[in-house]
């Protein structure tokens, strides 16, 4: 019922670009929609279906950063467009998508925080991101993935304070246990 929910929302969003092709306000509601719409599709375990949301997110929220190149919003937006794909890509056992799609994240998420200190949220995905790049790079790059995860360890403790959210608390203690097998080994 909330996939056809997202599907409507989209629908209707997409007649409203149409009506109004400039207004920021409506290209934005449609690239959430889209988010949304693709994040049900992963949870019902359409992959594929996800793949085309979220690579139609990332266009929307790149046209966006065009428009508005000082705004955070679309920075955000494809910075999570491009984490999302990352995590459908290695669903589907497309690791060396699923990485680059990661490293292209990685430099949007960044300057978001960079940009607000204190948005914890953008920081947690920053966080979980690195550990995800981490992951997939460890076997080629033991030492840039020894470095993430030491980020996002660093990150991680600084979120702990507020209560902090399960699966970030996963994501956390896998980089823990990650970083002290680096420190372990030679």
């Amino acid at each position: 019922a909330a996939l056809a929910r997202f599907r409507e929302a989209v629908r209707i969003e997409e007649e409203l670009v149409n009506e109004e092709p400039r207004s920021v306000q409506f290209r934005r509601d449609l690239a959430y929609s889209l988010t949304q719409a693709g994040n049900t599709e992963v949870d019902l375990g359409n992959t594929t279906a996800a793949l085309e949301d979220y690579r139609r997110t990332l266009a929307a929220f790149e046209a966006l950063s065009k428009e508005a190149p000082t705004s955070t919003d679309p920075i955000l937006g494809i910075a999570m467009s491009h984490h999302n794909l990352g995590e459908v890509l290695e669903k589907l056992g497309r690791r060396a998508e699923a990485l680059q799609e990661y490293r292209l994240a990685r430099p949007d998420y960044e300057a978001v925080v960079a940009m607000s200190p204190s948005g914890a949220w953008a920081a947690g995905m920053l966080a979980t991101l690195y550990v995800q790049t981490a992951d997939l790079q460890y076997s080629e790059d033991r030492e840039s993935a020894c470095r993430l995860y030491g980020k996002a360890v660093g990150i991680f403790e600084s979120l702990a304070e507020l209560n902090m959210r399960a699966d970030l608390r996963e994501y956390l203690l896998r980089a823990k246990d990650r970083l002290a097998s680096c420190r372990s080994r030679p």
